[in-house]
C-alpha cells in the first residue's frame, strides 16, 4: 500500500498519519513491523502484520518516515515491555470499576 493512495475503506475512517501507526483493517495500534526493504536509495517497503485481526500490508514510504516509524515502534514495544514487568512485580493489582 503507497500512504499516498490510502485503501478506500480505510481512507474515510483513518488520517494518512494514523495508517502508519494503526491497523488500515481494525485500526489497532498493536500492528507489528515484520520486514523492511530497500526498493531505492530513497524508498523502503514495510511489511505489518496486525495480531488483532490479522490484516497483513505493505506501506511505500521515504526512508526518513521509515526509520521514525521504526523508532516508534522500538519506543512502543518498550513501554509494553515495561508494563509486563511491573505488572508482574507487583504485590497486588487492584481493578478500577468507576460504577
Amino acid at each position: 500500500m503507497d500512504v499516498s493512495d490510502p485503501p478506500r475503506a480505510a481512507s474515510t475512517a483513518m488520517s494518512i498519519s494514523s495508517l502508519l501507526t494503526h491497523c488500515a483493517g481494525c485500526e489497532s495500534a498493536l500492528i507489528q513491523i515484520e520486514a523492511c526493504r530497500a526498493v531505492t536509495p530513497e524508498s523502503v517497503v514495510v511489511t505489518r502484520h496486525c495480531p488483532e485481526c490479522g490484516h497483513d500490508d505493505e506501506l511505500d514510504l521515504p526512508v526518513a518516515v521509515a526509520e521514525l516509524l521504526l523508532l516508534r515502534a522500538a519506543d512502543f514495544t518498550a513501554g509494553l515491555l515495561d508494563l509486563a514487568e511491573r505488572l508482574a512485580l507487583a504485590d497486588e493489582l487492584w481493578v478500577y470499576d468507576p460504577l
